[in-house]
């Protein structure tokens, strides 16, 4: 599951533990190493296991009266800064490794992979629009606005 403050964790139903998966962006991959992963929002995993999943902001949700995140005003900073600082990220679990898919939008919002995992669908909420992102083959890393 995702969560804005933690990044991507496990969540296991016959106890209730929770474990942490990724809160960083890996120290190997090739955008961002070390980054830090604030507002995981949506994933989808792809039959191998690999989890693909937003960061839809780089900033970190700000606390508000009473000790609550403020999510909503986080997304408010976000948008004024005009900034594409979303990301798709990809989970490797057998490596425990997580690198950059794409990067560069505005709010990365849901996530679908498609039936063959070819690309993933990403919706981008400040843009209003929806990205496919392609995984493999000779389009492997061009984007087609949908």
């Amino acid at each position: 599951m995702c969560d804005v403050l933690k990044g991507l964790l496990r969540l296991n139903t016959s106890s209730g533990a929770v474990q942490q998966l990724a809160s960083r962006i890996s120290a190997s991959s090739a955008e961002a190493a070390g980054a830090p992963i604030f507002y995981a929002n949506s994933l989808d995993i792809a039959a191998n296991g690999s989890i693909y999943f937003s960061s839809s902001s780089d900033i970190l949700p700000a606390r508000a009266a009473g000790g609550l995140y403020d999510t909503g005003f986080a997304w408010v900073l976000n948008n004024f800064r005009g900034l594409p600082a979303g990301r798709v990220l990809v989970y490797h679990p057998y490596t425990q490794q997580t690198h950059v898919v794409a990067s560069g939008f505005y709010y990365a919002d849901g996530v679908a992979l498609s039936a063959d995992a070819s690309y993933l669908l990403v919706v981008e909420t400040d843009a209003l629009r929806v990205v496919k992102v392609w995984l493999v083959g000779d389009k492997a890393g061009q984007r087609e606005v949908l």
